[in-house]
C-alpha cells in the first residue's frame, strides 16, 4: 500500500474516492485569495441612484408638458424647476462616483495574478457604468433644453394675449 497525497484548500473540504486501509497524507494549501470589489461595486451604486434619479426627472419633465398642454402655466414652470434642481444634484452623484472609479482602476493594477481578471472586469464594470450615465446625462440635458423651449414659449403666448 502507496501512502497518497490529497490537496486541501479549506479546512471541513469534502474529499472523495478514499479507500478503507489506504495511508494518506493531507496537505494544507493555502487557499485562493478572492477579489474585493468594494471600490467597483461603490461607483456602480452610485450610478444606480443616478438612473433613478433620471426616471423621476423625466416624470417631472413628462408632468411639465402636461400642465402646459392644460394652461396651467404656474405649476408648469415649477415643475419644470424642480426637473433642473433635480439634474443639478445628479451632477454632482456622477462627479462622486469617479472616485470609486479610479479606485477600482487602482486596485486593477496592484492585483496578484490570481485575481486579475476579476479585478479587471470589476475596473471596467465601474467605467462602463459612469459611462452609461454620461450619456443619459446628455439626453436629460437635450430633454431639459426641450421642455425649457416649450415653458417659454407657453409663457410668451400667455403674456402676448
Amino acid at each position: 500500500m502507496a501512502e497518497m497525497k490529497k490537496e486541501v484548500r479549506a479546512i471541513g473540504q469534502r474529499i472523495s474516492g478514499l479507500q478503507a486501509g489506504e495511508t494518506y497524507t493531507f496537505v494544507l494549501k493555502r487557499p485562493k485569495p478572492l477579489a474585493d470589489l468594494t471600490n467597483a461595486r461603490r461607483c456602480i451604486k452610485l450610478t444606480t441612484g443616478y438612473l433613478e434619479t433620471s426616471k423621476m426627472i423625466m416624470e417631472e419633465l413628462e408632468q411639465t408638458h402636461q400642465r402646459i398642454n392644460l394652461g396651467d402655466l404656474p405649476s408648469a414652470q415649477a415643475s419644470f424647476q424642480k426637473a433642473k434642481q433635480m439634474k443639478e444634484r445628479i451632477g454632482i452623484i456622477l462627479g462622486d462616483a469617479h472616485g470609486p472609479e479610479e479606485d477600482a482602476k487602482e486596485d486593477a493594477t496592484d492585483s496578484p495574478g490570481d485575481t486579475k481578471s476579476a479585478y479587471d472586469l470589476g475596473a471596467k464594470a465601474a467605467s462602463l457604468s459612469i459611462q452609461h450615465a454620461e450619456w443619459i446625462a446628455k439626453g436629460l440635458d437635450e430633454a431639459i433644453r426641450a421642455v425649457g423651449a416649450f415653458v417659454e414659449e407657453a409663457a410668451n403666448r400667455a403674456t402676448g394675449q
